[in-house]
């Protein structure tokens, strides 16, 4: 029975990300750089490191949690085919910032690396592929209370957002803020 739930909820994640990304690919990220957008539900203080996006970082984050839990369900027992999925899930995870962002193009246009795509792409597969080989005699490992190899798999996915946005953030910093007018002497 939890395999065919899971053949429903999965498809359903999917469909749901590929329609979030693209209203985050909506949001003018080149706007929201040069006028320094707050974050939703996150604290805007000067010190913070979350870039500030608008929108954008909220909608960035629900789909990559609902990766996550897609990534979950594969993990453990009642996954009959957590390769093929895992699979599905990577291609989904590699192209989410192709889908989300639109202004990649402008900086690949200026001859700016793209190395946000790198990172977000690196920790994601580890990830996932984490999550579909999970040995499921781990999920009962404790140390001072903490599941450490879901711990583990949520901070890889925590970490694959937060370098996506920050070296995104200098990204477009250096291709919309930094740049030199023409008529500059």
């Amino acid at each position: 029975m939890a395999t065919d739930l899971n053949s429903l909820l999965l498809p359903i994640i999917l469909l749901v990300v590929v329609e979030l990304s693209g209203v985050a690919r909506d949001v003018d990220l080149e706007e929201a750089v040069t006028k320094d957008y707050p974050p939703i539900f996150l604290p805007s203080g000067e010190s913070s490191i979350i870039p500030h996006f608008g929108r954008f970082n909220f909608i960035h984050g629900l789909n990559t949690t609902l990766i996550l839990f897609g990534a979950l369900l594969l993990s453990g027992p009642n996954s009959r085919l957590p390769v093929i999925s895992g699979l599905i899930f990577s291609v989904v995870w590699i192209a989410l910032p192709l889908l989300e962002v639109e202004e990649y193009d402008d900086i690949l246009l200026e001859g700016k690396s793209a190395s946000s795509i790198h990172w977000h792409t690196g920790a994601g597969i580890i990830a996932i592929t984490y999550a579909a080989v999970y040995d499921p005699f781990l999920e009962n490992t404790q140390y001072l209370g903490v599941e450490w190899p879901r711990f583990l798999l949520v901070f890889l996915f925590i970490f694959a957002v937060g370098i996506l946005l920050v070296k995104l953030e200098s990204e477009l910093e250096a291709v919309y803020v930094d740049e030199v007018p023409e008529d500059w002497p």
